[in-house]
């Protein structure tokens, strides 16, 4: 089974681009918001307020990247275990 993943309800997010492009996430529960650059930003903006597949987010981010999904699948589901740990993502069956 294949998990599907969606931002969590009343995260926060704002995105800079200077001095470096970042993304900036923040839980309800939490005082100080996640910062996200490169591929942890990547990952951000293939989630949604809808639940998305894992293998969508995954094909979108090595899209970006120019790589093979295979390549980078691993990682991205470890990440995405992260977020949810920290209430930034909800994992749905």
């Amino acid at each position: 089974m294949e998990y599907r993943w969606k931002t969590a309800a009343g995260v926060a997010a704002s995105s800079q681009t200077h001095p470096l492009p970042a993304t900036y996430v923040l839980s309800p529960s939490e005082e100080t918001p996640v910062c996200l650059t490169d591929s942890g930003e990547a990952i951000w903006c293939a989630l949604t307020s809808d639940p998305r597949p894992e293998s969508e987010i995954v094909s979108d981010v090595a899209q970006a990247y120019g790589i093979e999904d295979e390549v980078v699948a691993e990682s991205i589901s470890s990440f995405l275990e992260t977020l949810e740990e920290r209430g930034l993502v909800v994992r749905v069956g």
